[in-house]
């Protein structure tokens, strides 16, 4: 019997395990034909993935920001960076001399590359050399447009700023490219830390070799510790000084906070005057104008410029090219150094008169203020001071307050010499006689 059974459990087990897998096949048949087993799994291995970058993403940003704050700086104090942008500026300028409304307002530079982005609606080819098309813009190898040290480069005129760096590109702006306004919205401490870098950029001549070095005034209401002049102020002078041809700077460069209604009407219409002026605004503007709108994260994101790019190191950027500049890694600028004079012989020439100091325009002064008398409110008294008959004689009330609403005293010329008993006495008297 014992037998009997074990084969007669065996061939259930066998049987079952038949119906199961038969089960399982029909419903992965059934599955594979409503989802799919590929896209199943690529939805998991998607899911997996996306867990892993969003446990990493804290330490993958803090890397990627200080590669890209170093990036920044070593740029910043590239001694060649000056040649490669002035060498392919002037071939780019030269090949589009035929379109006038395309020319090339910002660069994107990295360590073996050299890009232009182009302003215009036309695509236009770079032709033979050392450019090659790539999303509307011009990209050469930088060994291609650095020049050699026997190597005459073109003086071009340009004003590029760092305004980011991202995946080993550097992103700088031409402020001479640029219209008279250049809006920057976002996150304050975003846009006020853009604008502000881009501030010392230009005040320390942080700049490529070459660059024109503008007049550069930073108003009051962009940084809470920094109180420059009023952007009222300065935009009248500089249209008063463009009137009457006192106006001697190739370009001024002016950042400000955002601007109330009267400032942004007096920018419109001196705006067109003005062509070699440049305004970087934190904040919106209704006029014509560049927009570079930032993220929460500082991210520039500018579809109709074609530029994409990380703001947030370049504060940090170029306070380490300062630093790395003041301590004496990179010279700011050549000084040539008299040779002493020898102990003996003649003495030697009175030294020149001190050159006259230059004259600080209007805006740049420091304002004076005068005192002015706070404003204080004070009640206007009655010129008489009124006094009530009582059943005791004359008395002086008490002076009311200008802020209360008193009742009228009793037996008050208000209500006709008489108390209030008196008058509700009457009343009652005269309901008494009217009834039948």
């Amino acid at each position: 019997m014992s037998g009997i059974s074990l084969s007669r459990t065996t061939v259930l087990t066998v049987v079952l395990l038949v119906e199961v897998a038969v089960v399982l096949f029909f419903v992965a048949r059934w599955y594979s034909r409503r989802w799919g087993w590929k896209s199943t799994f690529g939805r998991i291995r998607r899911y997996l993935r996306a867990t892993f970058a969003d446990l990493v993403r804290p330490a993958v940003q803090v890397y990627r920001f200080g590669r890209n704050v170093r990036l920044i700086a070593a740029q910043l104090n590239d001694p060649e960076l000056g040649g490669v942008l002035r060498t392919g500026l002037g071939d780019a300028n030269a090949r589009l001399a035929g379109e006038p409304d395309t020319r090339p307002f910002a660069a994107l530079v990295s360590r073996t590359t050299l890009t232009l982005a182009l302003s215009g609606l036309r695509r236009v080819e770079p032709g033979q050399g050392p450019w090659r098309m790539r999303e509307n813009r011009w990209e050469a190898n930088r060994q291609a447009v650095t020049p050699g040290p026997a190597d005459l480069v073109d003086d071009v005129p340009a004003v590029p700023v760092v305004i980011g760096a991202e995946n080993g590109t550097v992103t700088l702006l031409d402020l001479l490219r640029a219209p008279g306004v250049i809006e920057v919205t976002g996150p304050d401490r975003q846009v006020g830390s853009l604008i502000c870098a881009v501030a010392a950029q230009l005040s320390a001549r942080l700049v490529p070799a070459g660059s024109l070095e503008p007049d550069v005034v930073v108003a009051s209401g962009l940084h809470p510790r920094f109180s420059g002049p009023q952007p009222l102020a300065v935009l009248r002078d500089l249209d008063a000084r463009a009137r009457t041809g006192n106006y001697q700077h190739p370009l001024t460069v002016l950042f400000c906070g955002p601007l109330n209604d009267t400032e942004a009407d007096l920018l419109t219409a001196v705006a067109p005057g003005l062509p070699m002026l440049r305004v970087m605004i934190a904040g919106p503007y209704a006029g014509r104008r560049w927009k570079l709108p930032l993220d929460e994260t500082g991210r520039v994101v500018a579809p109709e410029l074609g530029l994409f790019t990380d703001s947030a190191p370049v504060e940090r950027g170029v306070a380490r090219a300062l630093k790395k500049r003041a301590s004496g890694g990179i010279p700011d600028r050549p000084v040539a150094r008299p040779a002493a004079p020898a102990p003996s012989g003649p003495r030697p020439a009175a030294p020149p008169a001190p050159a006259p100091a230059p004259v600080v325009p209007a805006y740049l002064e420091e304002p004076e203020y005068e005192e002015t008398p706070q404003y204080s409110y004070s009640p206007a008294q009655p010129e008489f001071e009124p006094q009530y008959q009582t059943t005791g004689g004359w008395e002086r009330p008490e002076a009311p307050s200008a802020w209360d609403l008193d009742e009228p005293e009793p037996a008050s010329p208000q209500t006709g010499g008489l108390s209030v008993s008196a008058v509700s006495a009457r009343d009652q008297e005269d309901d008494r006689t009217s009834r039948p």
